[in-house]
């Protein structure tokens, strides 16, 4: 019987994934705003210009916000230089993903209020990652959206149904259930298949199929999905929250949220807040029901040992992942032969040191340091010579830099400093020192050879650092400057100050 069921169960999955295929769904707009950085105005720009119907759209929303500069927001390049890029591409994901879905043939009402739901759990999880882990913040809102995508793909396949049987449910069985049992498949899994589909990154496809599924004590994923696993507990239009789910809410909260919002009342109004400010994009107000936080104190308070345990679970969970992210990080951040912070954790950290000297308007100093005549002694004496050479040159920097600087291996023979806060009389002294110290030391090889270190450092200075300076402006800069100087000569070193524009 149970056999039955399951091949009942595939043949409906089957029919079902069959019919989304004719159905009229263009996903290029909102793969390729998906893709932009939200970080690089030109390469969202970039995006939007081959969606002229999208970049349309964000215009007009952009205008009709009150903004004191309607009459510049003419083309997406100044409607993205106004508003900021991450901005924009909050803003053009929204509309993305409604447009996409406004193809559909189906009651444009219910899929006005799905897509307000939809664009209302997208704000939650990135206010959410905004409290617990800021650099995911557009990330989680991304996913936000993307969750429940299925959702007006399952009203298009079947109107009648959605209609009379989930929308009308009132919390008498789960959307998840209910269509399971109907279609074969549910809204996540649906929502994984077709972002497979449609190419998108794997992480996301994964995260988007498991976005309701229950979290294992073994379960790597909540840390990395907490911001999204907590808005999939919102409910869907008037459905009814479960009591496990109530309780995995409301012991989120109590161990991630509670320090930024006193109650789950004070998280969703912010969260509402947050929501209108999308004005148009968002298609529709809030979906949750009134008294939804009223219904998770009834489902909690009279189970306090069950809420205790989920608390102590989520922390246990936290204390494992914290572990396993922080090896993995330094990991894929270290360099291994010497220690020090590799590219890509120079320019990880780097990112967020200038994102808070922004705000405290600090100077920043950036200099690029190249060995000279680093290949001859690895041509002569070995890889394992050319190791100690480049041990040594680590142990100088790191030894003859403060605490509070960024020292890192970028390549090869390259290294790169990071000095914040600093006069730049001071920042020039600090490079002075390092080329006096470290040119002409000599290094044992190991081979009862000797070699004597030699490096070239360029290095620039900006009086403030602003909310549009980035790590690679930064370096690009440093890397001319040090170049010019192996092309007049070697061991030389050359400082200057950066001009206002690369700011």
């Amino acid at each position: 019987m149970a056999q039955d069921v399951q091949q009942q169960r595939q043949a409906r999955r089957e029919r079902t994934i069959s019919q989304i295929g004719r159905l009229r769904l263009n996903p290029g707009p909102v793969l390729k705003v998906m893709q932009a950085d939200g970080n690089d105005p030109d390469h969202l720009i970039k995006a939007l210009a081959q969606c002229p119907v999208l970049s349309a759209r964000v215009i007009g929303v952009a205008n009709s916000a009150g903004s004191s500069a309607i009459h510049r927001m003419d083309s997406i390049d100044r409607c993205v230089r106004h508003l900021g890029a991450k901005q924009t591409r909050t803003i053009a994901l929204t509309m993305a993903m409604q447009q996409m879905v406004d193809q559909l043939d189906v009651d444009q009402d219910l899929v006005r209020s799905l897509w307000a739901s939809a664009a209302f759990k997208a704000t939650a999880a990135q206010l959410i990652a905004e409290t617990v882990s800021p650099e995911e913040a557009d990330r989680a809102y991304s996913l936000g959206l993307l969750q429940d995508i299925g959702l007006p793909v399952l009203l298009a396949v079947d109107p009648d149904f959605f209609q009379n049987k989930l929308a009308g449910s009132k919390g008498k069985s789960s959307w998840i259930e209910l269509e399971r049992a109907h279609f074969g498949i549910d809204h996540a899994e649906l929502g994984a298949v077709m972002l497979q589909s449609w190419n998108a990154p794997t992480d996301i496809v994964l995260q988007v199929g498991r976005h309701h599924q229950p979290l294992n004590d073994d379960d790597m994923a909540w840390l990395a999905e907490m911001p999204t696993r907590i808005a999939g507990l919102l409910p869907h239009l008037d459905e009814q929250t479960t009591k496990d789910q109530s309780q995995t809410l409301a012991a989120a909260h109590a161990r991630f949220l509670s320090e930024s919002f006193d109650t789950l009342d004070a998280l969703l109004a912010k969260v509402k807040q947050r929501f209108k400010l999308l004005g148009k994009a968002a298609g529709g107000t809030s979906q949750v029901p009134g008294d939804f936080v009223g219904k998770i104190i009834e489902c909690v308070t009279g189970d306090t040992f069950s809420l205790a345990a989920k608390v102590s679970r989520l922390e246990r969970q936290l204390a494992q992942q914290v572990d396993a992210l922080a090896y993995a990080q330094q990991d894929a951040r270290s360099d291994t032969l010497t220690g020090l912070l590799n590219r890509r954790g120079f320019e990880s950290f780097a990112q967020q040191m200038l994102a808070q000297a922004a705000k405290a308007s600090l100077s920043v100093a950036c200099l690029m340091i190249d060995l000279d005549d680093f290949k001859p002694i690895n041509d002569t004496y070995g890889h394992a010579a050319g190791d100690r050479v480049l041990t040594a040159a680590a142990e100088l920097l790191q030894v003859n830099t403060a605490k509070g600087d960024l020292v890192a291996r970028v390549g090869g023979d390259e290294f790169a400093v990071l000095i914040l806060g600093d006069q730049q009389g001071d920042a020039y002294a600090l490079a002075q020192r390092l080329h006096a110290v470290c040119n002409g030391k000599t290094i044992d090889l190991g081979t009862e050879s000797k070699a004597t270190l030699a490096m070239s450092i360029g290095g620039v200075f900006l009086e403030r650092v602003t909310n549009t300076t980035t790590a690679d402006q930064l370096t690009d800069a440093a890397d001319q400057v040090m170049y010019r100087i192996k092309r007049a000569g070697k061991a030389g070193l050359k400082f200057e100050a950066m001009k206002r524009k690369a700011a």
